[in-house]
């Protein structure tokens, strides 16, 4: 009986007690958004583009893709990214006053002057029809003080909206190294972007006048998307072009039941790439009603994770129409998230098997504070479970033996 209480109290210290964290392994790289998709088994679209993708709008699943990690130059897609933290940093009627040195900015097609007063709504206009470098560099001033603050907060949203393969150094696209993205980034910025209402007036938008306190015979402004009106459906949303980034363009295109985005990157004729992307996923594919998933459990660092499908309808293949669809494991990303963030990608299994990744949405996030519920949490790593049990088993049958061995001495 003494013998059974020892053992009992030692696997209770040893499992309660604080002890020195070891390091946790490191995360496997995230499964392949393309991997076991279901389009492979259906006809692919007639793409030049080296780097292409097409979503589905909603759940941000992958429907094509190709070299959708390989990292490029935006160009003037990045204003995307811009415009969306200003519709959502902002009030429309918002005064934005240029900086003084408004003037030094690189192809400045706004011609902004130091001091002009232009509403943030008009100034969004400006920046996302005309592609105005110089708008984006007076938002930018007016949202964080500097290039180099608002930089931050570009890359900030940029991984709220689930991307992983990208770093913004400018507000506006004008090229830099150091600034780079990729088409599944692209298209998941485009995604966040066409949920926000000031963003999806503004893209569809085919000409405008502004309002602003100088240059008053410089106000129309022309859409540089020039599918807009000739593409049925197309509703935005922003296209890019420098040297060493080539023909960009990322699209939003719906035939009033579904809707998909397409991101191409050094394209050699972005209209038809656009085209051919939009119009195979339209026909191949339809949305259906799936349910949203239940929150799942995962361990990033310290921090215990719950996520669940950014989704409750899903793009399937019309061959997938009668199939049964769930959820599966979620994959995280290294960084620990905030409530609401996208903190990686879960797993979509039709009939079982895997057909591609949607993004995970975080519902809760815990800190784990002692080995007990390190050990105990459902989704810790299994090298944490092994560990702690070896640990715990060994310790309490060394213990076990000593204190059978001082009791048989003692007997005899």
């Amino acid at each position: 009986m003494r013998g059974t209480l020892a053992i009992a109290a030692l696997l209770f210290l040893a499992t309660a007690a604080p002890s020195r964290r070891l390091p946790l392994p490191k995360l496997p790289p995230p499964p392949d958004p393309l991997a076991n998709i279901t389009w492979r088994t259906i006809p692919e679209p007639p793409v030049k583009a080296p780097m292409a993708i097409v979503i589905d709008a909603v759940s941000g699943r992958v429907l094509w893709g190709r070299n959708i990690e390989v990292q490029s130059y935006p160009a003037s897609t990045t204003k995307i990214l811009t415009g969306l933290l200003l519709a959502e940093n902002t009030a429309p009627d918002d005064r934005i006053r240029a900086p003084k040195d408004v003037q030094t900015i690189g192809e400045a097609s706004l011609h902004l002057m130091p001091g002009e007063v232009v509403p943030s709504q008009d100034l969004l206009y400006g920046m996302m029809l005309r592609s105005a470098n110089d708008a984006c560099y007076a938002a930018a001033v007016h949202m964080a003080g500097s290039v180099d603050q608002f930089a931050q907060m570009m890359n900030a949203r940029a991984s709220l909206a689930g991307c992983t393969h990208s770093n913004f150094v400018n507000p506006n696209g004008l090229h830099d190294p150091n600034h780079y993205t990729c088409v599944h980034d692209l298209a998941l910025l485009g995604r966040a972007a066409m949920r926000n209402g000031r963003m999806r007036e503004v893209v569809r938008t085919t000409n405008y006048t502004i309002t602003r306190s100088t240059n008053l015979l410089d106000r129309w402004i022309k859409n540089h998307n020039v599918l807009l009106g000739a593409e049925p459906g197309l509703k935005g949303i922003k296209t890019g072009y420098t040297v060493p980034a080539g023909r960009c363009f990322v699209g939003y295109q719906s035939n009033g039941k579904y809707s998909v985005i397409t991101a191409v990157m050094k394209s050699p004729d972005w209209r038809t790439d656009h085209k051919a992307l939009a119009r195979w996923a339209l026909a191949q594919f339809e949305l259906r009603e799936v349910g949203r998933s239940e929150p799942s459990k995962v361990r990033i660092g310290e921090y215990e994770v719950s996520a669940k499908a950014d989704c409750a309808d899903l793009a399937l293949t019309r061959l997938d129409a009668n199939e049964t669809v769930s959820f599966g494991n979620i994959t995280p990303f290294s960084t620990v998230p905030e409530k609401g963030e996208v903190c990686g990608t879960i797993a979509v299994l039709v009939n079982g098997k895997p057909s591609g990744r949607i993004p995970a949405i975080c519902t809760d996030v815990n800190k784990v504070t002692s080995p007990l519920q390190m050990m105990t949490t459902s989704a810790a790593p299994k090298q944490w479970n092994i560990l702690w049990v070896a640990l715990v088993t060994g310790l309490a049958s060394v213990m076990g033996w000593i204190f059978l061995n001082v009791r048989s001495r003692t007997s005899s």
